[in-house]
């Protein structure tokens, strides 16, 4: 008799126990984003973004997709069934699916949305984060519609807090240098209108990651004219495959100083608007094609790959330059012998109290690609005459400046 009171206890304590645990899986539901409300965890769910599949793979909820677009074109997701495009998605194949949730972004039309809702299904559309707080924002709702309010949120916010600690910690062993570098991304060019990173997008902060300032942070709408982008003259360009031949085939944009310096560099448009674990290794990307010298630091990712990049704005404006532009041409040579063409280990150090600009080539009304602090120390590379020297900073920059705010070293 006491045995089997022993056994209904347990058992009474093992049917307590799944109770309390269903009441708290059921006590994370409902999940409200926006305007939508999820009941339950969904058992069929199709994603059409291929940006919001990159943060479900970054989530680890890759195995919670039962179909995707043919945008979703991620290593993870790749063998699961697709139902066409974000913009031209398959229906009825979605319908056929006895699917509870479609998660898209707002590439998916209003018509397919009211389609899709008509046949009793959930649609989630969610606008790309354009900062930091709104890609937190954007990583817990994901993270709760699989997981519930409680388990999933504290999930997804871990999640973002990994990301931007792996982005701090790269960017810490990005060397120091007096001079801010500058760069943009190209994602085309048609005439004379280039479509590019602006600051109103995401995308510009992965500029920023890199301790680079986006020449395009002060415009919006993704357009600039060339003119505009050829006064900016960036040190670095990121580019769509295909664009760096146009640029060198451009009447304006071919005097860049990023081709002639072959600063240049081709890497898939998705790299730049998945907001996923993307993010990360197109930081990467462009921090080890600026300073090469740091390649073997960090992991072998290729966020250039097409079909394996999971990727998407900047606060400063790189075309203000508070140095004091004190190129001014002078009969006065500061110890210098004039014609020397090899500075070799010459070392000079700035004598200006506003600083002093570097540009591209040896002219006043050429393009500022960086400043030199007061008592700055530069080398050497080339007497030009007629004031000016080409010289180089310590991180390596080249650029020209004006030989009457130096000194030579003693």
């Amino acid at each position: 008799m006491k045995r089997i009171v022993s056994v209904l206890t347990v058992l009474c304590l093992l049917i307590s126990l799944c109770s309390c645990n269903t009441a708290n899986s059921q006590g994370d539901y409902p999940v409200k984003i926006g305007s939508v409300v999820i009941n339950e965890k969904p058992n069929v769910t199709v994603c059409m973004s291929d940006s919001i599949a990159d943060i479900i793979i970054a989530c680890g909820y890759s195995t919670s997709i039962t179909a995707r677009s043919e945008d979703c074109d991620q290593n993870e997701i790749f063998p699961i069934p697709t139902v066409g495009t974000n913009e031209n998605p398959d229906i009825d194949a979605i319908v056929d699916l006895e699917c509870d949730v479609v998660l898209a972004d707002d590439k998916l039309s209003d018509e397919n949305k009211d389609r899709l809702t008509s046949s009793g299904i959930t649609v989630i559309s969610f606008t790309p984060a354009s900062t930091r707080d709104e890609l937190s924002k954007l990583y817990s709702n994901i993270s709760a519609i699989f997981d519930g309010n409680n388990m999933g949120r504290e999930s997804g916010e871990k999640k973002i807090d990994n990301l931007f600690s792996s982005i701090d910690e790269l960017n810490r062993q990005i060397p120091e240098s007096q001079i801010i570098n500058t760069a943009c991304y190209i994602y085309g060019v048609e005439g004379n209108t280039v479509r590019l990173v602006t600051g109103d997008s995401f995308a510009s902060k992965l500029i920023e990651y890199t301790n680079t300032s986006n020449i395009a942070a002060g415009a919006v709408g993704s357009e600039m004219d060339a003119n505009q982008l050829k006064m900016q003259n960036p040190k670095f360009v990121f580019c769509a495959p295909g664009v760096k031949e146009k640029l060198k085939d451009h009447e304006i944009l071919s005097r860049l100083y990023a081709l002639s310096e072959n600063n240049v560099f081709e890497i898939d448009p998705t790299a730049m608007t998945r907001q996923g674990n993307t993010i990360l290794t197109t930081v990467e990307f462009m921090v080890i094609s600026m300073y090469p010298q740091l390649s073997g630091n960090y992991s072998d990712t290729d966020a250039t790959d097409t079909d394996n990049t999971d990727t998407q704005a900047s606060d400063t404006d790189s075309s203000t330059d508070t140095s004091t532009d004190t190129e001014e041409t002078s009969d006065t040579q500061t110890d210098s012998d004039t014609g020397d063409t090899s500075g070799g280990d010459v070392v000079y150090i700035v004598n200006s109290d506003d600083g002093l600009s570097l540009r591209s080539s040896p002219e006043k009304t050429d393009n500022i690609i960086g400043s030199l602090l007061d008592k700055q120390k530069v080398t050497l590379v080339e007497d030009c005459g007629n004031g000016w020297f080409k010289v180089k900073t310590e991180d390596g920059t080249e650029g020209y400046c004006s030989s009457e705010f130096l000194i030579k070293e003693n």
